[in-house]
């Protein structure tokens, strides 16, 4: 159904495929990461995707169904954005916080000082 186009699918293998020993990688489906000598190289597609597919959870890329794939996929990028918005909620409902009782501290002493030299 969804076929890799052959010029993408020349970049990238997996880890198995290149290796003649039996490795961690063998079951764990990660792709061979070439190596770069700049961040131009580290831009390209052959190593970029590597490295995205290998940021993966081991359970998503062990999924075979493209379906189930998207699914597993769309939940954990969904998951990951929910969380990113709350830690930015809560960071700037601290700084806000900060803000406020730093601003309340410096009021208070300020008006501490005053009286005291209206005495």
């Amino acid at each position: 159904m969804h076929q890799t186009p052959m010029y993408l699918a020349a970049d990238i293998q997996l880890a198995v495929d290149r290796s003649r020993q039996n490795l961690r990688s063998a079951t764990d489906r990660t792709c061979f990461l070439p190596r770069t000598h700049n961040t131009f190289g580290d831009r390209s597609f052959s190593v970029a995707g590597p490295r995205v597919w290998n940021s993966l959870l081991a359970v998503l890329r062990l999924e075979m169904q493209f379906r189930a794939f998207r699914r597993q996929l769309k939940t954990l990028l969904f998951s990951r954005w929910q969380l990113r918005r709350i830690v930015t909620f809560f960071m700037r409902l601290i700084n806000t916080l900060i803000y406020l009782l730093t601003y309340i501290l410096f009021t208070k002493n300020e008006f501490n000082t005053n009286n005291c030299t209206h005495t």
